[in-house]
């Protein structure tokens, strides 16, 4: 729901509505907001009887839409690409859960929007490598593509613990120059925290260029207060508000020889909404990168969200 909250309030986008496989509260949710619902014919009894008025099928929704954001569990997006989305000539944005062939790329909006560009199937990354990105991009525009010769990305737990899974790769997609070496959280969290490990080649970033640096980056809250990771990973529900921006936590920063080490955490519920609006507007080629991240950070009120983490966790 999410998403769709956001493209309601998008000025450039016209939301058709939600397509919904049962009754749930997401559902009794879009009925609230008078967001229109559609769902499989078969079903559609089932909503009448919880009081849920259905417009039409999956299939019409498709079809009076020019571009549809698949937020389907893992595999099921690859099912309605090749039933729905190819057939009718739709393009579609598919989540970090299908398989990257899904699409012509994999997305992130501060790192490679243009390539994006006319595409007709991109796949927004997970929460993680969106938040990952948004640290390395800019440190990347500042000191250069080759300042790098190596990154680790490990997760902040208890046991330590590498997980397999899709980070490195994800990583790797979208920033094709990065010498990466990453392994997903081994749990489930709302909250995932990383330590990010950057061995520079020449000029290192000291604490106060890396303040700098990301003061100017609306989704990126630098947080300097002591512990604040701690206590981001204990209390993610502690704010009245949703967590776009990934936190930057700048009370670990250290430097061991050429590398830097410094904890992000990355909210796991709502980093990639500004993502697949993004992604929408790259597709679509109505907005430049600078003037669709500018937009979406407006209507999602991002600038506002940042400044409240930055005034909260405030040394």
């Amino acid at each position: 729901m999410r998403v769709a909250d956001a493209a309601a309030k998008h000025p450039n986008l016209k939301l058709v509505g939600v397509s919904k496989y049962t009754v749930n509260a997401r559902a009794y949710l879009a009925r609230e907001r008078g967001i229109p619902i559609y769902a499989e014919k078969k079903r559609v009894d089932s909503f009448a009887l919880a009081g849920i008025d259905v417009e039409g099928g999956i299939a019409e929704m498709v079809g009076e839409s020019d571009l549809v954001i698949d937020a389907s569990p893992p595999t099921k997006g690859l099912l309605n690409k090749q039933s729905l989305y190819v057939p009718m000539g739709r393009a579609a944005i598919f989540q970090g859960g299908e398989n990257p062939q899904i699409a012509e790329t994999s997305f992130n909006a501060r790192s490679n929007f243009e390539r994006a560009k006319g595409m007709k199937y991109v796949r927004v990354v997970n929460c993680s490598p969106t938040g990952i990105c948004r640290l390395i991009t800019p440190l990347v525009e500042e000191y250069g593509s080759a300042c790098m010769s190596k990154v680790v990305v490990r997760p902040i737990s208890a046991s330590r613990a590498d997980a397999p899974g899709t980070l490195g790769d994800d990583l790797k997609s979208i920033l094709p120059y990065l010498p990466v070496q990453a392994s997903d959280c081994p749990y489930p969290s709302e909250v995932h925290a990383y330590e990010v490990g950057m061995t520079f080649r020449w000029e290192i970033p000291e604490k106060e260029e890396i303040r700098e640096i990301f003061r100017w980056e609306p989704r990126v809250a630098v947080l300097e207060k002591e512990n604040s990771l701690q206590e981001m990973i204990s209390k993610p529900n502690a704010f009245e508000f949703d967590l776009y921006a990934t936190n930057l936590h700048l009370d670990t920063y250290s430097v061991s020889d050429h590398t830097v080490s410094i904890a992000l955490s990355v909210p796991q519920m709502s980093c990639i909404v500004p993502e697949n609006i993004d992604a929408t507007m790259a597709l679509c080629g109505t907005l430049d990168k600078a003037h669709s991240l500018k937009l979406t950070d407006e209507v999602l009120g991002i600038n506002r969200i940042k400044k409240k983490m930055e005034e909260a966790f405030a040394c």
